[in-house]
C-alpha cells in the first residue's frame, strides 16, 4: 500500500508540538505540517486549504488554549478560530473517523458539542522541555485509529491492453457501514507512470459509484461497478475529467484479489469517445 498522507495544523504558537507529532507518526505515513509549502503564491488561503484537503488521507489539529472567547459576559479558553474552520472542513471532506483532535490538557479549550464523537488524543503541552515524550500516548492512539480507518475492506484488480500499451489498476476500497466507499485507484501503464486517485462513493442494490480524483483536483473520472458474481465486477469507466478535452468511456471487468478465475486481458471494451 502507497504510504497514508497525514496533514497537522496548529496554531503559531502550537507548531513545536505539530512538529512533535510529525515526528511521532512518520511511522505510518507520510506527514506534512500546514506550514509546509500549503500556502502559496498567488492563491488565496481557502484555495490552498482545498487543496490540502484533497492531498490527504488523514487529518490531525492542535486543539488548545490560544485564544480567549467572551460569549455573554463569560470569558472562556478557546482554540483558535482558524483551527476550529479547519477542523470543520477537514471533517466535512474526510469524515469523523479519519480527523483526530490532538487536545492540549495543560492549556485546556472548550470543545462544541457538535464536535461530540470526534476522537480526541489528550497530552501535557506543559511538558515544553520534552514534547516528543509527551505526544507519545496521543500519537498511540492515533496511530491505531489511523489503521482502523484506511485499512482496505476490498482489494479490487484488473489488466487490459490498449494499443500496443499494457495497464495494471488496482482498487482499495473501504466499505463504511453507512455503504459509503473510500479508499485509493492506482493506474499503472507498464513499464510508464503510476498515478494514485483518491476514491470516494457509495454501495447500494449490486452496485458501486465512485468518482476518483488526483490530489491536486487536476484529473480523474468515476466508476460504475456492477457485482456480478462471486469476487467479480464489471466496471464502466469514464476516463478524462478535469484534465483532458475528450470524455472516453470503456467497459472492463475487476477480480476480487485472491480470486483464482483469469480471464483476458484483452477484453476491454471501447463504448464510445466525446469531446
Amino acid at each position: 500500500m502507497e504510504p497514508v498522507r497525514i496533514f497537522v495544523a496548529s496554531s503559531s504558537e502550537g507548531l513545536d508540538i505539530a512538529r512533535s507529532l510529525q515526528y511521532q507518526l512518520q511511522d505510518i505515513g507520510s506527514v506534512r505540517l500546514w506550514n509546509e509549502g500549503i500556502f502559496g503564491l498567488g492563491r488565496t488561503t481557502i484555495e490552498s486549504l482545498e487543496e490540502a484537503v484533497r492531498a490527504s488521507d488523514i487529518a490531525v489539529l492542535v486543539l488548545r488554549a490560544d485564544d480567549l472567547l467572551i460569549s455573554r459576559g463569560k470569558r472562556t479558553p478557546s482554540g483558535r478560530d482558524n483551527i476550529l474552520f479547519e477542523l470543520g472542513l477537514f471533517i466535512g471532506y474526510l469524515g469523523r473517523d479519519r480527523t483526530f483532535i490532538a487536545y492540549d490538557k495543560s492549556k485546556p479549550a472548550k470543545i462544541l458539542s457538535d464536535l461530540a464523537g470526534v476522537v480526541v488524543a489528550e497530552f501535557d503541552g506543559s511538558l515544553s522541555e520534552d514534547l516528543l515524550t509527551a505526544v507519545g500516548p496521543a500519537c498511540t492512539l492515533i496511530r491505531k485509529a489511523i489503521r482502523r480507518a484506511t485499512q482496505p475492506t476490498e482489494v479490487w484488480h484488473t489488466s487490459w491492453h490498449l494499443d500496443k500499451k499494457i495497464y495494471r489498476e488496482r482498487l482499495e476500497l473501504r466499505i463504511e457501514n453507512d455503504c459509503q466507499i473510500r479508499g485509493r485507484r492506482f493506474y499503472d501503464e507498464v513499464g510508464g507512470e503510476r498515478r494514485v486517485y483518491a476514491v470516494q462513493g457509495f454501495r447500494g442494490k449490486g452496485f458501486d459509484w465512485v468518482e476518483y480524483h488526483q490530489g491536486n483536483g487536476a484529473g480523474g473520472g468515476a466508476l460504475l461497478l456492477h457485482h456480478i458474481g462471486t469476487g467479480k465486477l464489471r466496471g464502466l469507466i469514464t476516463a478524462g475529467h478535469c484534465d483532458a478535452s475528450i470524455l472516453r468511456c470503456y467497459l472492463n471487468q475487476w477480480l476480487l484479489d485472491g480470486t483464482q478465475e483469469s480471464y483476458d486481458p484483452k477484453w476491454l471494451l471501447k463504448m464510445g469517445e466525446h469531446s
